[in-house]
């Protein structure tokens, strides 16, 4: 039975009535986009790369992987090697302050 993705768009043939998602990948990207709650619904574009165009749900995707990364950063900031530890500080707080000005 040939379905649509419910992340990516791509059509896919489903094994099961109950499928939703054309692989673990797009299954997990949008839980993990969900887990984090972030939205975009005034992001009605989309962004072309390399001739590739990534839709507003690409975007949350590595809007929830940039929080992530924050997050580590802050953890190594305060417990990870000593030699590392002021660079992650400055590179959460400079992630933070960049997420803050888009709203997030």
């Amino acid at each position: 039975m040939e379905k649509k993705c419910g992340w990516c768009g791509q059509k896919f043939d489903s094994k099961t009535k109950r499928a939703v998602f054309c692989s673990q990948k797009c299954k997990q990207a949008h839980y993990r986009a969900r887990k984090t709650q972030i939205t975009l619904p005034e992001l009605n574009m989309e962004v072309v790369e390399g001739g590739k165009s990534l839709g507003s749900k690409h975007l949350v995707l590595a809007l929830s992987q940039i929080k992530g990364g924050v997050a580590t950063l802050d953890a190594m900031s305060q417990c990870g090697p000593k030699e590392y530890r002021l660079l992650c500080e400055v590179l959460a707080a400079n992630l933070a302050q960049v997420l803050a000005e888009v709203g997030l």
